[in-house]
């Protein structure tokens, strides 16, 4: 596809929210974006919001958190329903795994230790948070 063909897009602002040894992982409702599985706590942004509100938002209305995440890395693909996919990782790091309010959609979250991340039957999108996690945790060991 050349640059200048249309595309539709997804604006994704995701979390990883992570204690020395854990990630927390969420599990979404019906309507949430498809697929079931441990996912990385995220959302569409809304129109004209920046991604660091939406982030911010995320774990806010999704978790019940208070916390300022701080951006790692974005990703750019087509997704499987061909829509341009730009996705904003961010990383909120904390000392312990505070209790969780879980939002109306969130059907169940997890602190899953980062040395044994479920496999990616269990996961959303064929384990795409265990490669986020993965690169935020190999970019801190270097």
């Amino acid at each position: 596809m050349s640059a200048s063909a249309p595309h539709s897009a997804k604006l994704i602002a995701n979390v990883a929210i992570l204690t020395p040894d854990r990630a927390l992982l969420v599990k979404y409702g019906e309507g949430h974006d498809g697929d079931g599985g441990w996912m990385l706590p995220d959302d569409l942004l809304a129109d004209g919001e920046h991604p660091d509100y939406a982030a911010a938002r995320v774990l806010r209305e999704h978790l019940g958190m208070k916390v300022r995440p701080v951006l790692a890395f974005v990703d750019s693909f087509t997704g499987g329903d061909d829509t341009w996919h730009i996705v904003f990782n961010y990383v909120a790091d904390l000392t312990h795994g505070p209790p969780i309010k879980p939002g109306e959609n969130v059907t169940g979250s997890g602190w899953l230790m980062l040395s044994s991340l479920p496999g990616t039957q269990d996961m959303a999108h064929r384990g795409w948070a265990a490669d986020v996690l993965a690169r935020i945790v190999s970019t801190r060991r270097k």
